[in-house]
């Protein structure tokens, strides 16, 4: 993992990032639907799990937009990752509670796959907030696959110096031949605008659409 400072002199959203970091503070969250179609048809043919897989897709979009692996270092400066990862959550079927979780990205899908799934295999039977630590550089995923909803919004104390994306995704729901699912973007506008939240979600959108998901 390595930061790269911002120089800001030359950010071009250094008045923005001023401006929404230290007077205005800012977030705010966009729901859209993702066709899922082509992705759900493709799991199926190779005996896949969707939620470690999309996973994988969401995590792989985020580090296509540099606005979402935004920091700011111990020294006060801010500056981009150049690899993020996700905490994700863990769900118990017993008790109906959460643990927070956390595998290293890996941009080869079948290594991912095969480290996200152990690990959720491994600490599945772990109780409490947190089963497995997430560094500096995650940001948190969750999803609610018992509900297709329109809107979501987090309310949720301003925290400084948070950037991260919070990303959360709902049900499938049928759409005459198409499988619908909404996904949700919560987003820190010290770093990140609508332009770059519309490119973020465009990504996600464009993976699922292919076919390189396959399992070997």
């Amino acid at each position: 993992m390595s930061f790269q400072k911002i120089e800001m002199n030359e950010y071009p959203r250094r008045q923005h990032y001023e401006h929404y970091a230290k007077s205005d503070h800012c977030t705010y969250s966009v729901t859209a639907s993702i066709d899922v179609t082509t992705l759900v048809g493709n799991l199926k043919e190779q005996s896949l799990k969707f939620y470690p897989t999309f996973i994988y897709i969401v995590t792989t979009a985020v580090n296509a937009v540099k606005e979402f692996k935004m920091a700011v270092n111990a020294n006060g400066e801010l500056g981009v990752y150049d690899e993020v990862s996700a905490s994700y959550i863990i769900f118990h079927e017993d008790d109906k509670t959460f643990s927070c979780a956390y595998t290293k990205y890996d941009a080869d899908f079948s290594a991912f796959y095969k480290a996200v799934t152990a690990d959720m295999e491994q600490y599945k039977d772990i109780k409490g907030f947190v089963a497995i630590e997430s560094p500096s550089n995650s940001f948190p995923v969750s999803c609610t696959p018992w509900l297709n909803y329109t809107a979501l919004n987090l309310n949720m104390p301003y925290v400084a110096n948070f950037y991260a994306p919070i990303i959360t995704w709902g049900k499938f729901q049928h759409e005459q031949e198409r499988l619908l699912m909404p996904l949700t973007i919560q987003a820190n506008h010290a770093v990140a605008d609508g332009y770059h939240t519309a490119m973020l979600i465009q990504e996600v959108q464009r993976i699922c659409n292919q076919d390189f998901l396959l399992y070997p």
